[in-house]
């Protein structure tokens, strides 16, 4: 720690400074970026930072922070507070094989489903067939309006779809779901592999979205320019993952976040819940922000 003390690091924590202080050790910076100032104090990730620096929590990103005795310290970064005023969760669901009688003869399975949901008040008018397009295409789809629900049966795949889903109405959503024993029981339909998406538009209270964005883009591809890049998007996928993060074209200055998931037949809905719930927390505490009411 002595050499922490010959350049004027100290760590702890301390009220910020309205003055920006310089950086001793501005080159070690990740992509040899400057200081952004955020409110009172100035923040600059340290995910890079030499071992020399200490070992900082893993799971929060340190920092350096100006602080009132004119002394720049390391410290913790704050998340920042977020809303999501835009969360829709899709689940799509293959048929091992095709059952074409839902294509050709199924009022009995629509009766039977509307019975199903007609506890959310569902009426005739929220009952729509499909008729055009391909035959994977064609079927029944029902709308909930009162949860934000719609539900669509074919002959090779169903789909469910939820708007403003929390996970405060988890357990009511998934009741829903009880649709698909009439198919499997009245239609003989066999359940396969699942596809999830969860898409989340999240809203920064005090940042800019290009600052929740920016600490992922690579060193290489910030140096192609001088200046400072303006959007920025990234799309990783593995073999039954995939995530999404970029600008929101739904609200000004949000983050998009997109996290499919593939599930194999005998993974239940209820460990696709608690699977799905830890793939958010984990991206919310990568991004360094935290949901606050609205």
């Amino acid at each position: 720690m002595d050499l922490l003390k010959d350049t004027g690091l100290v760590p702890g924590d301390a009220a910020p400074l309205r003055t920006a202080l310089p950086n001793p050790h501005r080159e070690h910076l990740p992509g040899g970026l400057p200081f952004r100032p955020s409110g009172e104090t100035e923040l600059a990730s340290s995910a890079t930072f030499p071992d020399w620096l200490g070992h900082p929590q893993p799971d929060v990103p340190p920092v350096w922070i100006a602080d009132n005795r004119g002394t720049i310290q390391f410290g913790a970064a704050m998340a920042e507070p977020i809303t999501i005023p835009i969360s829709n969760f899709e689940l799509n669901i293959a048929y091992t094989h095709p059952v074409l009688n839902l294509w050709l003869d199924r009022a009995v399975i629509v009766q039977k489903m509307f019975d199903v949901f007609e506890r959310w008040k569902l009426n005739v008018d929220d009952v729509e067939g499909i008729t055009t397009g391909k035959t994977s295409e064609q079927g029944v789809k029902f709308k909930i309006p009162t949860q934000g629900i719609g539900f669509f049966f074919g002959a090779a795949s169903c789909k469910f779809t939820k708007e403003a889903a929390t996970w405060a109405g988890a357990d009511e959503t998934l009741d829903v779901l009880m649709a698909l024993d009439v198919l499997v029981k009245q239609a003989g339909v066999e359940l396969g592999k699942r596809a999830t998406s969860l898409a989340l538009h999240l809203q920064p209270k005090t940042l800019s979205f290009r600052e929740l964005l920016r600490p992922f883009l690579p060193p290489s591809f910030a140096a192609l320019e001088n200046s400072t890049a303006e959007a920025m998007a990234y799309v990783v996928r593995w073999k039954e993952r995939r995530i999404t993060l970029d600008g929101s074209a739904a609200i000004a200055n949000g983050v998009f976040v997109h996290l499919e998931r593939d599930f194999e037949p005998t993974v239940s809905f209820e460990e696709m819940k608690t699977t799905i719930f830890k793939d958010e927390a984990a991206m919310l505490k990568l991004l360094n922000v935290e949901q606050v009411a609205a």
